[in-house]
């Protein structure tokens, strides 16, 4: 189920956003590079971010080039300055595993191009209360995220939310769609919709 999710997601991502080889995808949380390994595989570049050491290893030796470092607003000016800007920054099902989120939203404010967008996964507060999901909730969860929530969070690092899809995956997801403020996507009637 996770391996068709994934790549029906680098398929709609590619596709969504023209991205060709002049472009960079970058992953927070990418652990052994296994979703950056579908854009890799069609000539995108990609650049993944995770702190464990042994899954760098792991990910950098099967080709995805990846840091070993916490994702943070001065690991994001280094990889900036390294590797370039990057198009599209995902961040599957790790937002709400981290503490510092200011920190983490400024680096992604100063990491994307002026046309770049943050593609986040998570599971939706929603379906987690109207579906009694009592078993998502766990030490590891620091946040439980609606739409509103979202919005509001990036909005305060100067990032505007544009777009939402809801997923089945994990019992109910949502990927939210960021840009930096006045960038080039208008808001959906999905994002409307799920306010």
């Amino acid at each position: 189920t996770i391996s068709s999710h994934l790549a029906y997601l680098a398929d709609h991502f590619t596709q969504r956003f023209s991205l060709t080889s002049r472009d960079m995808v970058g992953e927070i949380g990418s652990n052994t590079g296994t979703f950056l390994k579908l854009f890799w595989n069609r000539g995108i570049q990609v650049l993944g971010v995770d702190p464990a050491e042994n899954l760098a290893v792991v990910a950098n030796a099967n080709g995805v080039r990846t840091e070993a470092r916490f994702y943070n607003g001065e690991t994001a000016l280094f990889l900036r300055e390294t590797y370039g800007p990057l198009k599209v920054l995902v961040a599957r099902h790790v937002l709400a595993h981290i503490d510092d989120l200011d920190n983490v939203l400024k680096g992604v404010h100063d990491h994307l191009r002026p046309d770049g967008v943050m593609v986040v996964e998570v599971p939706y507060l929603l379906d987690l209360i109207t579906q009694t999901q009592f078993d998502t909730i766990y030490h590891e969860h620091l946040y439980y995220f609606s739409v509103a929530t979202l919005e509001k969070l990036f909005a305060s690092k100067g990032l505007d939310l544009f777009d939402v899809e809801r997923y089945p995956i994990h019992g109910g997801s949502i990927v939210v769609y960021v840009q930096r403020k006045g960038g080039p996507y208008g808001r959906t009637a999905a994002v409307r919709l799920l306010l």
